[in-house]
């Protein structure tokens, strides 16, 4: 009970500042700033970046839950307070991959699922003191994701727009920028698009350590420079008039004609609507991706009652073959011995029997015997004298 306490303590603490913050005549802070710092390995940087059009959500703190995902109804827009968000950018550990609000953006962890972002929403007036407090605090390196703050936490479309990106065709020794812009803003179920010419634009540039490494996965970088530019972009036209259908006719939809070179990473225009755990939606692959991650989950799920009742039915029929396969061997060969002890008992086996082979057929074959001659009588053939 006193661990929540605290919570709500720092809590309201944070609005108190953020309210004094946002009424100040005397707070002359612009509207885009950024606040380097070393706190991370390769350095980085915290940007506030304005978003015009879009109104200031204020935290009735006399109602707020705890939880975050319970506090939907526990905020009201003040369109007369300007409203900005709060992006760190910073290197990761080892050096080779930029994060954006702690995910992955340049290079892309996987292409075909842009990550999701989120970001705090601050008073565009608020101060770089009162910002680094804000990190300090760990409300950026989410310690308090989870709990409902003054500051809203918002999901972010955006517009992400990389000149020689090195997750597309190889460069040598490039320098890959980033250019970053906001396209819509979600607080729970409100989603809001931004007027795309008036949003500014986030510009990173890294520099590539060696100019001799030409794998994508072992190169390193340095953070060379960051900068808050207006919406145009160089050489490229910033949206797309007339954005096709997807369908199931595309492998993936790319946003074709929008990127500097067309294939690898596909998309620039980051709408969450349009992606899910599964792809672009609407696309060939999303259906089969989804199909199939369908299919293992109900295996995941289906299978062990799957697994047992396939057990149950053929493990008695398999048992039952093999006493009845044993069994049958077993009378076959008991007749055999006993047809072998009777003949062993008449001699027609072993060597004597074999000695009396062909007697009968060479009986046969012997001529039949001659008649009887025919013999005289002998006292017919005497003459009597007298």
């Amino acid at each position: 009970m006193y661990h929540t306490a605290e919570l709500l303590f720092l809590t309201f603490a944070l609005f108190s500042h953020r309210a004094r913050a946002s009424v100040s005549p005397s707070d002359s802070a612009s509207e885009n700033s950024i606040i380097w710092h070393t706190s991370s390995p390769g350095g980085g940087a915290i940007i506030k970046l304005s978003t015009p059009g879009y109104p200031f959500w204020l935290m009735d703190k006399a109602n707020a839950p705890i939880m975050e995902e319970e506090s939907g109804s526990s905020y009201y827009p003040q369109d007369s307070i300007s409203s900005a968000v709060l992006l760190e950018v910073k290197l990761s550990a080892d050096e080779k991959t930029l994060l954006l609000n702690n995910e992955a953006i340049l290079p892309l962890k996987d292409p075909d699922h842009p990550p999701k972002l989120l970001a705090y929403q601050v008073p565009a007036n608020i101060t770089d003191e009162a910002i680094l407090r804000i990190k300090q605090n760990g409300v950026l390196d989410n310690e308090w994701k989870h709990l409902t703050l003054a500051w809203r936490q918002l999901a972010l479309d955006y517009d992400r727009l990389v000149w020689a990106d090195p997750d597309g065709k190889g460069y040598y020794f490039n320098q890959p920028v980033l250019h970053f812009r906001i396209l819509g803003l979600g607080a729970h179920k409100r989603n809001d698009v931004l007027d795309m010419a008036e949003q500014p634009t986030l510009e990173v540039t890294l520099y590539q350590k060696s100019s001799e490494e030409n794998d994508v996965e072992k190169k390193s970088y340095v953070l060379k420079d960051i900068e808050v530019k207006d919406s145009e972009y160089p050489n490229i036209r910033p949206v797309v008039e007339e954005e096709k259908e997807c369908t199931l006719w595309s492998w993936r939809c790319p946003d074709e004609g929008a990127l500097y070179v067309s294939g690898r990473p596909w998309y620039r225009f980051i709408w969450r609507e349009r992606f899910d755990q599964h792809g672009r939606l609407g696309s060939l692959r999303h259906a089969l991706h989804r199909k199939s991650a369908a299919l293992r989950a109900f295996l995941n799920d289906a299978g062990p009652a799957m697994t047992m009742s396939f057990l149950l039915i053929f493990v008695p029929i398999v048992v039952g073959l093999w006493v009845y396969v044993t069994v049958k061997k077993w009378y076959v060969l008991r007749a055999v011995n006993r047809v072998r002890l009777l003949a062993e008992s008449d001699r027609l086996l072993g060597e004597e029997g074999n000695d009396c082979e062909g007697f009968g057929e060479e009986k046969a074959e012997l001529p039949p015997p001659l008649p009887p001659r025919p013999t005289q009588v002998v006292g017919e053939s005497l003459i009597d004298v007298d």
